[in-house]
């Protein structure tokens, strides 16, 4: 971190490591380039991470939901309700023919049933999609900013540090307020 006029530098960033795993550490480095919007400097420290075995992977499963709300309206509820009932009576008459189904084949019957039903008459919750707030006004944003970074770390003076900080406080108000937009 440079003093208030540039003539003095302190190092005030570290890596803070346990006892236990110090001997994990290969390299620390501070990239003094860095845009961070901050005083402090970059630090990247590169670790050897010796990793156990993982015991389990779960899988991930694609949770789709139906959009329940739709049947707060009559006419989807009704439509509903003729759906189920076509699909159990359909399942009735196919169980009188097949009698010797175990109880796992009549759950899934069921619950193919009932899914079927729910996705032809009220359908999937419709999922939204972000829109990105990070457009070409940003860019320029931040790119004035970084300059002015760049100039007054070349030459320390007052004007340039006020300069900095006034294109630091644009640059974040304008990021806040685009985000917030979205």
């Amino acid at each position: 971190m440079a003093g208030l006029y540039g003539l003095t530098h302190n190092q005030i960033d570290h890596i803070l490591i346990d006892k236990r795993r110090h001997t994990s550490i290969v390299d620390i480095r501070t990239f003094r380039g860095a845009d961070c919007n901050s005083d402090h400097y970059l630090v990247v420290g590169e670790l050897r991470e010796r990793l156990s075995v993982a015991k389990r992977v779960e899988q991930q499963v694609d949770i789709t939901k139906f959009n329940i709300l739709k049947l707060k309206d009559e006419e989807a509820k009704q439509n509903y309700q003729v759906e189920i009932s076509n699909r159990f009576a359909t399942l009735e008459s196919s169980d009188e023919v097949e009698k010797e189904l175990d109880v796992n084949s009549v759950w899934e019957n069921i619950r193919d049933s009932i899914k079927i039903a729910a996705e032809q008459s009220i359908g999937y919750y419709e999922t939204k999609k972000k829109k990105p707030w990070f457009d070409e006004d940003c860019c320029m944003v931040v790119e004035r900013r970084k300059q002015a970074k760049l100039k007054f770390l070349q030459d320390p003076v007052e004007e340039k540090r006020d300069n900095y900080f006034n294109e630091r406080r644009e640059a974040s108000r304008t990021l806040r307020n685009k985000r917030e937009v979205t």
